[in-house]
């Protein structure tokens, strides 16, 4: 997660020593301070924000510039100098002023990211939370690219003043559900940051009562943010401040991966690591840099080529056989390269294989990205061995990050009593979390799309890129027989039907899988939890590249065989009530 955790209250200009005042009362810890006049950085501003912020040294700075996009190189100089200035980070507003400036985001984007001194996790990205609207004629994609903090969307009243009493359910539900849809397309995987206000209209003029906010901040407060900021310090009346002060926000998350205690780390210049170059280079040629990064492993940089000159080799010391996860911390800066190029070898039934992955270092900052999981046999010399070479497809200057490569034992969990995810690996589905790792649900149960009110639940995988799910296996979710499994006509392609032992009330349980792809099992099979029965395909047309699996739970004979596996209630709610149950809160009910 970024630096911007906790609360924050935005000013303009004039209501900086408001907002100093109120923070500390109300537990806000970051002052955002506007520092720009059309793009352009505005030392009077910035210096005076400074200064009145910095009387209470429990506070954190942080700028933001409403950006035109009129003059890239103006705006790019403005991030920097904020930054240098003594800002913590700087957010981005992109609203009206980028209107369908695409070419002039991507020449911001281009600035920002060739200027080394920018640290790009200090960026943020500040938008209108209707992003299926906005997100074809606004930048955001683009300018994501750089603002990797994290999504600031404006949550606020004058998106739906009419009905006040439901506004704030309506509104920030909507954002996350569309955020959770779109975030794959700006690279994002952690959650959004959402911005709150005061006011029903533009110019905040028409204020909220103090229960009208009080909805505001209970609704932010249900979908457990990391951060909430209220715009703004001086727009916000007296009564309004109580319920900011008791909205509470969460911990940052942070996802593990459970292992046995044997991982395995490589890192550059340690053991286990080496250099090979191709003549007449050598392997100490070509590095420009070396760096600790926050987990305190060294890393070391070069500038990427189209022409491949050497590759390093980690190779780690594993202890015994088993199923490991293999992943790269990449850091927030000196890694800025699209599509560093990791190979990994691995055998199966004994035969060598090597798995090439791409990884865009230039949206990831301080986390590890997973480069698959695997079975390791050190009987094999070089099982787990990864190579980084320093080719790239790269159509600009970047630069490679040589950094900690870590293998991760895992525990596998196959069979019993109780259900899994039937996706993830196999210590994800093991682990209290529901749907496994990053992992979400795109179009949960009952929601209403549109094909009708959904059945279950569409889980998507879009780390560390978009359609990572594609071909990934796709598991049963506990113990019990197919009773349907072939290739269907239109949307639904392979489906999977399994029958489980019934519920202790006499309640049949059965579980689809949809979209599949190379289906592995046949009716009358007998499956056990965590086996592998398919692999995750492709929903609709090939051009859509819309790639899930559609996953369900009924608990009446509705899908058993002879009947009807293809079942789909598409309006009708109260058939979906009868004949499915929330597949999540299903398996949260009925763990192993």
């Amino acid at each position: 997660m970024g630096i911007l955790q906790g609360k924050g209250i935005w000013t303009l200009y004039d209501d900086v020593a408001m907002a100093v005042a109120v923070a500390p009362i109300v537990g806000a810890k970051f002052i955002l301070c506007k520092i720009s006049k059309r793009g352009k950085y505005d030392s009077d501003a910035a210096q005076k924000a400074l200064t009145e912020v910095r009387k209470n040294p429990d506070l954190v700075p942080v700028a933001w510039t409403f950006s035109y996009l009129d003059a890239p190189a103006a705006e790019a100089e403005c991030l920097k100098r904020a930054l240098n200035d003594g800002f913590q980070a700087v957010i981005i507003d992109a609203e009206d002023g980028v209107l369908n400036k695409f070419t002039q985001a991507q020449d911001l984007v281009d600035r920002v990211q060739a200027d080394a001194k920018i640290d790009q996790s200090r960026l943020y990205l500040c938008g209108d939370p209707r992003l299926n609207t906005k997100m074809a004629i606004f930048p955001y994609a683009i300018l994501a690219k750089i603002c990797r903090g994290g999504f600031m969307p404006m949550t606020y009243g004058e998106i739906l003043p009419s009905d006040r009493k439901n506004a704030a359910s309506v509104v920030l539900s909507s954002a996350y559900n569309q955020y959770e849809f779109y975030k794959a397309q700006m690279g994002y995987t952690i959650p959004m940051l959402p911005i709150i206000a005061t006011y029903w209209d533009n110019g905040g003029k028409a204020r909220m009562t103090r229960l009208e906010f009080q909805r505001w901040c209970d609704e932010a407060q249900a979908h457990a943010p990391t951060f909430v900021s209220l715009y703004r310090a001086g727009v916000t009346m007296a009564e309004a401040w109580a319920p900011f002060k008791n909205l509470e926000v969460a911990e940052s998350e942070v996802i593990v991966i459970p292992d046995s205690g044997e991982t395995v780390l490589v890192q550059p210049n340690g053991a286990g690591f080496s250099v090979f170059a191709f003549p007449p280079n050598t392997p100490e040629a070509g590095w420009t840099l070396q760096f600790t990064d926050l987990e305190g492993n060294l890393v070391r940089v070069r500038n990427a080529t189209r022409k491949q000159t050497m590759y390093a080799t980690y190779k780690p010391a594993l202890v015994k056989a088993g199923r490991y996860n293999v992943e790269t911390f990449i850091p927030s800066t000196h890694a800025t390269t699209k599509g560093a190029q990791y190979f990994v070898v691995y055998y199966e039934n004994g035969v060598r294989k090597e798995n090439r992955v791409v990884v865009n270092q230039i949206i990831r900052s301080n986390e590890w990205v997973s480069l698959g999981t695997y079975d390791l046999d050190p009987q094999h010399a070089d099982a787990g061995r990864v190579n980084l070479v320093d080719i790239t497809n790269d159509d600009s200057p970047r630069e490679i990050g040589f950094t900690a490569i870590r293998w991760r034992p895992v525990v596998e969990v196959v069979g019993g009593k109780g259900y899994d995810a039937p996706v993830g690996t196999a210590a994800e589905r093991a682990s209290p979390q529901i749907w496994p790792g990053k992992w979400v649900d795109a179009n949960p149960y009952l929601s209403k799309y549109s094909l009708g009110y959904h059945t279950g639940a569409d889980l998507n995988l879009n780390f560390p890129n978009f359609n990572a799910d594609k071909g990934l296996p796709v598991y049963a979710i506990g113990d019990g027989e197919v009773v349907f499994a072939q290739v269907v006509p239109q949307s639904w392609r392979g489906l999977i039907v399994i029958k489980h032992p019934k519920l202790p009330d006499g309640k049949p349980v059965f579980s689809r899988y949809g979209h599949v792809e190379n289906i592995s099992v046949k009716v009358g099979d007998m499956v056990k939890r965590g086996q592998q029965i398919a692999t995750v395909g492709l929903f609709g047309p090939v051009e859509g590249q819309n790639y899930h699996l559609h996953f369900d739970i009924s608990c009446t004979d509705i899908l058993d065989k002879g009947k009807t596996p293809t079942h789909w209630p598409s309006t009708d709610i109260n058939a979906v009530k009868t004949h499915y149950v929330d597949p999540k809160k299903f398996i949260q009910d009925h763990r192993p």
